[in-house]
């Protein structure tokens, strides 16, 4: 079945799907969505800022672990392309909308003559994180019929887009008919190897149907 072409933003660029700026007689000024900030969840590799973490760890702003296997809704999502940079050069990486604007920047998405591609694509995710009834509320602060739950970021990048991202997009044109909120996954880190190496990926399966409150809880956020 062919893929549908999404119209959706993220929360940065989309007014349609942006995060509601809450409107409080305690605050005063011109609030918009460059004053909020949102959480971030990030698989841990080892590495870098989640240095400190075991890898394959499923993180939040590099505060807290979530549990594993994670249930998540995706609120919305928006696939682009970034250039590839070769980590330590000091290179900030160039991002793109369509296939026909890296080419016209002379990049390439394909392997060739042994060389990887110059860029690659990535997702851009909302997600709603299913923390359960026990979950801590400084955590998870959102609570919906007794079941806490977080608002959060997910970039689907690397080796994890065809794991991840591309489920998302197939859950989305067939079973979901249009509509992501409809349904949630099963989220997993889990690990990969070839002949240079292991690392980490997150994977997404398929976990049910989501009712008709809860699709408008979700609506209440954004």
């Amino acid at each position: 079945m062919p893929t549908k072409t999404k119209k959706s933003e993220t929360t940065e660029t989309s007014e349609s799907t942006a995060v509601a700026v809450a409107t409080s007689s305690f605050a005063e000024g011109d609030f918009n969505q460059s004053d909020i900030i949102m959480p971030e969840i990030k698989l841990s590799q080892g590495a870098g800022a989640l240095g400190d973490w075991p890898k394959g760890q499923l993180v939040v702003d590099a505060e807290f672990e979530v549990e594993k296997p994670a249930i998540i809704t995706v609120l919305s999502y928006k696939k682009q392309y970034v250039e590839y940079i070769p980590y330590g050069t000091g290179e900030t990486s160039r991002f793109f909308d369509t296939e026909e604007e890296v080419v016209e920047a002379g990049l390439s998405l394909k392997w060739a003559d042994n060389q990887r591609p110059t860029a690659n694509a990535i997702m851009d995710t909302m997600i709603c994180i299913h923390g359960g009834k026990d979950a801590d509320p400084a955590q998870f602060p959102y609570e919906f019929k007794g079941e806490r739950y977080l608002f959060c970021l997910w970039r689907i990048k690397g080796t994890s887009y065809d794991t991840a991202a591309k489920p998302i997009v197939t859950a989305d044109s067939t079973y979901l008919k249009g509509n992501i909120r409809k349904g949630s996954f099963i989220l997993e880190p889990k690990k990969a190897e070839n002949s240079k190496g292991s690392w980490w990926v997150s994977r997404l399966t398929r976990k049910g149907i989501n009712d008709d409150d809860f699709i408008g809880f979700l609506g209440e956020f954004m």
